[in-house]
């Protein structure tokens, strides 16, 4: 019984722990993409919003030299915030601080103003892919890209590291709870079996007139009636053969 007791628990045991882990690990891959795929769109969004401004400043001055006194009066059309907000004085530490970053290109992808200040004059050819262009009039003066400052304590980083600890929980949890239910299942199994065991043994031993408890239902409980039905037919025919040799006996005297 022990053995079969750690076989049935070694291998459910296996079957949870494996598709809560494997579960847990796709749920935490969809999660994480769409979540990637939500904040480029807002970040996209926020970009649109803040693209006029430049504009207008490219058809004022007629170019791009200067441009960084934007960010100290800029107003900020939030994602999910609604129209233009008054001026907040947006410095580069200040959209470190917020977990975004900045990025202005001429029409041929050279970096003009970057708010952590690291790429200014540097080529960006992802800018006309993934960037949003600032028109004026019909001509393309430059491309706006608006991301996340990539590092462990960035909006998204602490999201999804949130995201991560609670999916983390819940597995273990549902492992905990698995695996409640499966000893309480393999308790309910293996009782009538070790019933079985011990009555069979007492038999076995000459005790015939023991009986297996028929409470359960189902296969069980047909095993063990049928065991009983043995039993009996077992007792009925010891009974015969001793009833058969005290005959022989008496007619022998």
């Amino acid at each position: 019984m022990r053995s079969l007791w750690a076989k049935l628990t070694l291998a459910f045991v296996g079957v949870v722990v494996l598709s809560l882990l494997a579960t847990a690990l796709l749920i935490a891959l969809a999660t994480t993409g769409e979540f990637r795929v939500y904040v480029a769109r807002g970040n996209r969004r926020w970009a649109e919003g803040l693209a006029p401004l430049f504009a207008a400043y490219y058809a004022r001055v007629g170019s791009w030299e200067g441009v960084e006194v934007l960010l100290e009066g800029m107003p900020m059309p939030m994602p999910g915030m609604g129209p233009m907000h008054p001026p907040m004085g947006m410095s580069g530490a200040m959209w470190r601080m917020m977990g975004h970053r900045l990025i202005l290109t001429d029409e041929a992808g050279r970096v003009r103003l970057d708010s952590e200040g690291i790429a200014v004059g540097a080529l960006l050819p992802a800018a006309r892919e993934q960037g949003v262009p600032i028109r004026v009039g019909r001509q393309t003066a430059g491309w706006l890209l608006i991301g996340e400052v990539e590092g462990p304590t960035g909006p998204s980083a602490a999201f999804l590291a949130q995201m991560r600890r609670a999916i983390a929980l819940s597995t273990l949890l549902g492992i905990v709870l698995a695996l409640g239910a499966g000893s309480f299942v393999f308790f309910r199994l293996m009782r009538p079996l070790q019933a079985l065991q011990r009555v069979s043994r007492r038999i076995a031993g000459g005790d015939l007139g023991t009986r297996i408890p028929t409470r359960e239902a189902g296969e069980l409980g047909e095993v063990a009636r049928a065991f009983n039905q043995m039993a009996e037919a077992l007792a009925r025919a010891e009974q015969q053969r001793r009833q058969m040799l005290a005959d022989i006996a008496h007619e022998l005297r």
